[in-house]
């Protein structure tokens, strides 16, 4: 992945020039998620740093500013300016899921958000169009057999997918 450097709040963050031939491929810091391609043949991922989405032309390019997650930054978070985290550190966008219709992400975080449930973890909707996060998001829970909820046995060693919005 290759780009500018991107004036992120105070802090800038640098998206690194092609490497010297024979060194690999571009780079950049960060901690990328698998990409998704979307209809107009352009890429987004998920970082684990900030967390932010990230969008990328077919060659790499990053084409506009990294989407911040409102509320959630990691220690590694380039804006965090002796802020608050709320994330571990590496435990931002680890998967990104587009909608059946392709005009939704939702990225999930790797860790549990500061008061959230312990072993929860977010999925947030993120609207493609409006380029902005729609305030709805999902929880996915793993379960171990001492935390399963008892009138849940089949659950005991299985993960489970909570059907209610938060927020």
């Amino acid at each position: 992945m290759r780009g500018p450097s991107i004036l992120l709040g105070a802090a800038l963050l640098t998206v690194a020039p092609a490497s010297p031939a024979g060194a690999g491929d571009d780079c950049a810091d960060g901690d990328f998620g698998r990409a998704t391609l979307v209809a107009d043949g352009t890429y987004w991922t998920g970082d684990e740093f900030g967390p932010f989405l990230l969008h990328f032309d077919a060659s790499g390019r990053l084409l506009e500013a990294p989407i911040a997650l409102d509320g959630v930054q990691a220690p590694e978070n380039p804006c965090l300016d002796g802020g608050r985290t709320t994330l571990a550190g590496s435990k931002g966008f680890e998967g990104l899921v587009r909608s059946v219709d392709g005009r939704r992400f939702h990225p999930l975080l790797e860790g549990t958000v500061t008061g959230d449930t312990p072993g929860g973890l977010r999925f947030s909707e993120f609207d493609l169009r409006q380029r902005a996060y729609r305030g709805k998001r999902f929880v996915y829970h793993s379960f171990t057999s001492t935390a399963a909820p008892s009138n849940r046995p089949a659950l005991r060693s299985a993960s489970a997918w909570s059907a209610r919005a938060m927020g």
